[in-house]
């Protein structure tokens, strides 16, 4: 999309992942669920400050960021300006937002888990197991010291550095084997327990 001739339309209408293109190393990116939007479109239309010089919504001043008296909606001063607006989707609940250095193709993976993720089968020292999108986080109700699980990743539902949290959780010691390998915790396994709104501890995890 491009804003050098006006306020862009987007013509693809079945998108996503959204990338804003800018010039530093990390870019904005945001992934949205697809049920929960119509289209990634533009800001700007009805919110310029002025409408024969600037495409981009904005420029806004909002407080606390900002300490001069405002409306906290547009920037009476220029210099006092702390965002703009190039677009957006407006999900209803929530979106998966992060930065990236990889090119939006490469995006397409952990798009695909989030909106699909693959299934998970308990097959032991567990009640019940499920994938909690807005966490991006398969949420398992652990009933015994030892659990195991498989989750059946493909293609069309990729497993792509997902969470992984272990309702209450009673055991000091954590050990984990993927595929019958044993993993040491470090780089590539880490862990800690937090606890839930009514104290119990849950162990949580991202081990792939």
């Amino acid at each position: 999309m491009d804003w050098t001739i006006g306020i862009p339309g987007n013509k693809i209408k079945d998108e996503v992942i959204s990338v804003v293109n800018f010039k530093s190393d990390y870019k904005v990116m945001v992934i949205y669920p697809e049920d929960q939007i119509n289209g990634i479109g533009s800001w700007g239309e009805r919110e310029r400050l002025n409408k024969n010089k600037t495409h981009f919504a904005g420029p806004w001043n909002h407080w606390p960021v900002s300490q001069m008296p405002n409306d906290g909606r547009y920037a009476p001063k220029q210099d006092r300006i702390t965002h703009s607006a190039l677009g957006g989707a407006g999900p209803r609940d929530f979106a998966l937002y992060g930065f990236t250095n990889k090119e939006i193709k490469e995006l397409i993976p952990l798009g695909r888990f989030f909106n699909n993720a693959p299934s998970i089968e308990i097959m032991n020292g567990a009640s019940e197991a499920k994938f909690i999108q807005s966490e991006k986080a398969y949420h398992i109700d652990v009933a015994d010291p030892s659990v195991f699980f498989i989750i059946n990743a493909s293609k069309e539902s990729p497993l792509v550095n997902p969470a992984v949290v272990l309702k209450s959780w009673k055991t000091s010691g954590v050990k984990l084997a993927i595929d019958g390998k044993n993993i040491n915790p470090g780089k590539n396994f880490r862990y800690g327990v937090e606890y839930d709104t009514k104290g119990n501890p849950q162990l949580l995890t991202c081990p792939f």
